[in-house]
């Protein structure tokens, strides 16, 4: 039993790795584990030390032997623990209450940071650099658009993604492509996603996010994978001969956010860019 103990306690100290976000890795999300592994350790170590401890704590009433008082604190402990390892295996496999999420995971899916409180406005946490925090009603997107942001190399893009698991570095190792995407305010000093930065990587997280790709036909050379947040805002990802990295000059990409109104006005205002080449 004393094995339960220790596992227990090791879970317990890796989940409460995941709740500060000391341990990020989990979010890549391996394997069968599509909910939330790292926070799901916390009751699956403290179950696991319930049922460590179910024998020492039953042997305390009974000190002259098998007691209804011992087989009821055995079977408490045991089964009580059981049950909390089974409650986080579901939370690793399948999801857990939106109000037991760690905080920076919270931010990630554009929930409110406590629960009960203001919910974030995709259009307000967009950098400032972008289309949405210059244009208003009385000053719609032009008809002719161009990316704000000059072309970035196809790993820095994928590092604002890969930042929300903590895997900004394992894509890009250039620290001048670093330090680029720290003034762009996608990334913070730890290299973890600023508000900006999870709201490029709102394909993958925001429960409200709906996704569309507008490539030319047949296909190009360009594309834009294009995230609908709130049916507010459009997130853009610009993709310039990706898969193509031997070629000089290939492997470039780019974001924005645009005011959304409807798929027509996304797809007439990019398509000049993706047709372009």
């Amino acid at each position: 039993m004393w094995f339960f103990f220790l596992i227990g306690a090791a879970f317990l100290v890796l989940g409460r790795g995941a709740y500060a976000g000391w341990n990020r890795r989990w979010l890549s999300r391996p394997l069968i584990y599509a909910g939330y592994l790292g926070p799901a350790m916390v009751p699956i170590g403290a179950g696991l030390i319930l049922m460590g401890l179910s024998t020492p704590v039953a042997d305390l009433f009974a000190a002259g032997g098998p007691s209804t008082a011992s087989g009821i604190a055995w079977s408490v402990g045991f089964f009580g623990g059981l049950t909390l390892v089974v409650v986080g295996h579901f939370m690793g496999t399948s999801g857990m209450p939106a109000r037991w999420r760690p905080r920076w995971v919270r931010a990630l899916e554009g929930l409110a940071p406590r629960p009960g409180g203001p919910v974030p406005v995709p259009g307000d946490v967009a950098p400032s650099w972008s289309t949405v925090a210059i244009s208003t009603e009385l000053a719609p997107v032009p008809t002719g658009y161009a990316p704000p942001l000059g072309p970035i190399p196809q790993r820095s893009v994928q590092a604002v993604v890969n930042a929300a698991w903590g895997g900004a570095r394992s894509l890009q190792k250039d620290p001048a492509q670093l330090e680029l995407l720290q003034r762009l305010n996608l990334l913070d000093g730890r290299l973890h996603p600023t508000p900006a930065g999870s709201l490029m990587a709102a394909r993958l997280y925001w429960e409200s996010a709906a996704t569309l790709v507008i490539e030319a036909s047949p296909p190009g050379r360009r594309s834009v994978v294009v995230t609908i947040v709130d049916h507010d805002i459009a997130v853009l990802e610009f993709r310039q001969d990706w898969g193509r990295s031997a070629e000089p000059g290939a492997g470039l990409g780019g974001f924005d956010v645009l005011p959304y109104r409807s798929e027509e006005q996304i797809g007439d205002l990019l398509r000049p860019w993706v047709t372009a080449v």
